[in-house]
Formats: structure tokens, sequence, C-alpha cells
């Protein structure tokens, strides 16, 4: 969430190859090598020869995520929490490095302003909106912001979890409380707007969201979420 203007933390640095992505690595293989940066130092340099691998890319900021019995795997998503805290790449075709504008996407900028925490069914090799030009990824979302028509490789969200909600823990309910009612629900822990827990009701496919609700309430800035196995 910081800001995009200089200076920043960030500055005019490119982006890495596995940011904003769910990441696969094997560490307990033989030889295994996370060294993922190009010379041992510069982590923004490319990568060469290591064992991390992209497993789905374009999730801005995902605290957490879980692996459902259903097969399916859902992941939170932070939004853009500022006026100035993001921007969408220069163009939406690679090559699309560059400093991006500040400025609002309806004065000609990148900044597609605030932007709602999500709810994402995860699947292998899927993109999800939030670019990388490391790796060629120029179109912000559904491609709505730039005019153009999302990535082939886009799949949209399924639920949105609130505006500055900062909506982290995520787990699926496998318990009997509520009568067995909650049973296979996704439960969401929010941080900030709402300090609570949401339930999310699933579509029997479970590709969907259907209904989304508070359960729980006055958290003090919540984080993660586990379920009492007892």
């Amino acid at each position: 969430g910081g800001a995009i203007t200089i200076p920043t933390e960030f500055g005019k640095r490119e982006e890495q190859f596995l940011a904003a992505a769910i990441v696969v690595a094997d560490v307990f293989a033989p030889g295994f090598n996370g060294q993922c940066y190009a010379n041992g130092e510069d982590p923004w340099g490319k990568i060469t020869g290591c064992d991390v691998t992209n497993w789905a890319t374009g999730l801005r900021n995902s605290y957490d995520f879980v692996f459902h019995t259903n097969g399916q795997v859902y992941a939170t998503d932070n939004g853009l929490g500022s006026f100035h805290s993001g921007a969408y790449p220069v163009r939406p075709t690679p090559p699309c490095f560059g400093f991006a504008s500040h400025a609002p996407y309806y004065d000609g900028g990148q900044n597609p302003l605030e932007q709602t925490d999500l709810l994402y069914n995860v699947k292998p090799g899927r993109y999800y909106g939030h670019g990388n030009p490391a790796r060629d990824e120029c179109v912000f979302k559904d491609g709505s912001y730039q005019g153009v028509p999302p990535d082939p490789r886009f799949d949209p969200p399924i639920g949105d979890l609130g505006m500055h909600a900062s909506a982290n823990g995520i787990i699926e309910y496998t318990g009997n409380g509520g009568c067995g009612n909650l049973a296979g629900d996704l439960l969401v822990l929010r941080y900030s707007s709402g300090d609570d827990i949401l339930r999310v009701e699933l579509s029997p496919d479970g590709l969907h969201a259907v209904k989304i609700t508070t359960i729980a309430i006055n958290f003090n800035d919540p984080l993660s979420i586990r379920q009492n196995t007892n």
C-alpha cells in the first residue's frame, strides 16, 4: 500500500518475477535451490536457475489461502487502500515497464484509486489482475481501466470482502458449530474495517460465493484465524 510518488520505499524499482503471486517451493527436494536472485544479492534482478516457481499470479497482497475439502483453493486479496497507494502498468501490452503516473485513471494516469478487498478461487496458471511487468502481465484486473480486453488467463473474483477491510486469515470450517450449518463454509478475518469474521457460503460446485455475512464482531485488529479442534 505504499505511495507510488517519489521518493518512497519503492522508488523506480522494477517488479520482481515472483512478486504478486502464490509460489511453489519444494524445500525438501534434494538439492533444492531457493537462491532466486541474479547475483545472490539483488532481489530485483532477473531470476535464473532457482527452484521456486509461480503457481498463480496477479494477487496483490494475499495474506492467506486455504485448500478446501471440495478440491478448490481460495485466497483473500487486499485491494489498494488509499488515493496514492498504487498504479497499474504504464501500458496494457508488453513491454510495460516504467514509472506509472499517480494521477487518477480518469485524468490520464494509471491510478485506479481505492479498490475493495476480494475473494478468489485460485487455480494454477491463472491470473488475477494485479499486473507485473516482469512477467509481461500488463492488464489491470478485467482491462476496463485501460480500455482493453482482459488477459486471456484472467479469472474474476468470486466475492467482495469490503473496502479498507484488510481481509487476511481464511479457513474452511469443518466442525459442527451452528448445528452443522457452517460445515464447508469459508471464514474470513478482517483486520481493519469490521474487525470481524465473515462467513462465506459457497455454491454446490465451490466455484462461486453465494452469500457473505458477518458472524462475529468486536475483535481488536485480528490477523490469522484457526479452528479449535477440541
